[in-house]
Order: C-alpha cells, then sequence, then structure tokens
C-alpha cells in the first residue's frame, strides 16, 4: 500500500506542474489508479473515451456523443468525470483495509454490468471510512446468504446488500417487486441494511412524488419483514451550472422496528 501511496504522489506532483486545476489533476490520478487496478484492457473498454463506451461510466468520445444526441442541458462528461473521480477515492479508501478485496476487483474485470460493482465499492468505501471492518462476500447463489459485504460495527456483524433499479416507471408495485426480491436474500441470524440506487428519471429535483412511493412502498414491506433492519436509497443529481454542472449524491435512510431492537447508533453509521 506504501508504494502504491508513494507511486501516486509522484504522479500528483507531475500533473500539478502540468495543470493544477483542480478537477484535471484528480481526473488524472483516479484514472492512472484505476489502470493500475485493473489493468489497460479494462481501461481501454471503461476509462478512456471511446466509440462503443461502458454503459454506467459513459466514457464516450466527441464522436459517439454527437451520434447520440441527449437534451440539453447534455452533462454526459459531467456524469463521467465524476464517476471515475469516485471510483477511484472508494477504491483508495478500501484497498488494503477490506477483506476479500480480489473479489470485488474481479467482479469489475468479469461483470458486463460495472454498475453494481460501482455500487459496491462506494458502499464498502463508505463503510470503511465511518470506522467498520468490512469483507466481501463471495458469491453463493443460496437464498438466506447470497449478499455482497460483511460489516462489523459496533461489534455487531451486519449483512450488507447492494442492488439498483434499472429504470421502469416510478410506481410502489416497482419498488415493491425490488424489496420483495431481496427479502429472503440476507441471513435470519444478524442485522442486515439494503441499499438500492434508484433511477435518476425518478426523483426530479423538487418534486415530493418519488419520496411518497417510496414511503408507501416502504411502509408496506417492513411491516411484513424481520430480516431487513435498515433501507438505505441512493440517488444521483446532476445540476447545470455555467461552463458545466455538478453531480451530486444522495442517501435518503429508512429504519425498520419490527426485527429486534438494534442500537440506533449503529445504523447511523451504516449512513
Amino acid at each position: 500500500m506504501n508504494a502504491n501511496v508513494d507511486y501516486l504522489l509522484e504522479a500528483l506532483a507531475r500533473y500539478e506542474a502540468i495543470n493544477n486545476e483542480r478537477s484535471f489533476v484528480a481526473m488524472a490520478v483516479s484514472g492512472l489508479l484505476l489502470k493500475g487496478i485493473f489493468g489497460e484492457d479494462w481501461a481501454r473498454k471503461r476509462l478512456i473515451l471511446n466509440d462503443k463506451p461502458d454503459p454506467w461510466m459513459l466514457n464516450g468520445n466527441d464522436a459517439w456523443l454527437a451520434t447520440h444526441p441527449a437534451a440539453p442541458p447534455d452533462l454526459r462528461r459531467v456524469t463521467y468525470s465524476s464517476r471515475v473521480v469516485r471510483l477511484g477515492d472508494a477504491l483508495f479508501t478500501i484497498i488494503g483495509k477490506v477483506d476479500g478485496f480480489e473479489r470485488l476487483r474481479e467482479r469489475f474485470l468479469t461483470r458486463n454490468d460495472t454498475r453494481s460493482s460501482f455500487l459496491e465499492a462506494e458502499i464498502a468505501s463508505l463503510l470503511v471510512h465511518n470506522g467498520c471492518s468490512v469483507s466481501v462476500i463471495g458469491e453463493s447463489g443460496v437464498r438466506g446468504q447470497d449478499f455482497d459485504l460483511l460489516a462489523t460495527v459496533m461489534g455487531t456483524q451486519v449483512s450488507v446488500e447492494v442492488s439498483a433499479i434499472a429504470g421502469g416507471k416510478l410506481s410502489i408495485k416497482a419498488v415493491l417487486n425490488k424489496l420483495n426480491g431481496k427479502r429472503d436474500q440476507v441471513p435470519s441470524d444478524r442485522p442486515a441494511v439494503l441499499y438500492i440506487r434508484l433511477p435518476d428519471t425518478w426523483m426530479p429535483p423538487n418534486s415530493e412524488m418519488g419520496f411518497l412511493v417510496l414511503d408507501a412502498a416502504v411502509r408496506r414491506f417492513l411491516v411484513k419483514s424481520k430480516r431487513i433492519n435498515a433501507i438505505v436509497f441512493i440517488g444521483e443529481r446532476v445540476t447545470p451550472v455555467d461552463g458545466g454542472g455538478g453531480l451530486h449524491q444522495w442517501l435518503a435512510p429508512v429504519y425498520n422496528n419490527y426485527p429486534s431492537p438494534v442500537d440506533p447508533g449503529l445504523f447511523c453509521i451504516l449512513t
């Protein structure tokens, strides 16, 4: 780990000598780290701008953007830059600190869905940053044992499942379908937290509809759930500004009172 840090510090000095603008340096150092972890082939497909971009990383070049127009303001490059930097930051946070890091690395290399591995990396980094011990769990395919991360919080082990709703129309049924599909995926003998990434179109700025739908779905689900102690919804919001924009991630936790009581402070650490 010390060698990696020294290498990145040397690269940081080189990049700052070229251009000390913060976003340039963050992108350059993050890209170097990701290439070092995943290799040249992964970087060509999912990091470097090209004409067949990864659907999650959005690393499309100028030609691809021109032939795949988006409604203005087109902030896909803002999203791309943000995700590169966030992934680099997440992996730098957890490398050498998370048991089973190689399992997570293999998921990035073998899965076609970059988003799922990206979300797992970010949640693992959040938990490590908040003082948890984290292990990446191998995929078993066995209901009740097939979850993503095991966190130890205040001496208590917590099963962590990370998932996403790909898209579709916002509805109570759509949220319930995802929740019900995860109902018995985690073990029944310890607390569990479910993180769910929501489609961007579900939660537009200054709209309460999305939260009203989530509230209705969660109430129906939690009253019958004895395994899930908390659900944390995750979303992204891109805000345009002059000359570009900013991408903001938000988390909305919901706690379940029906399973065996757990120290509330434990779940504050998980969010």
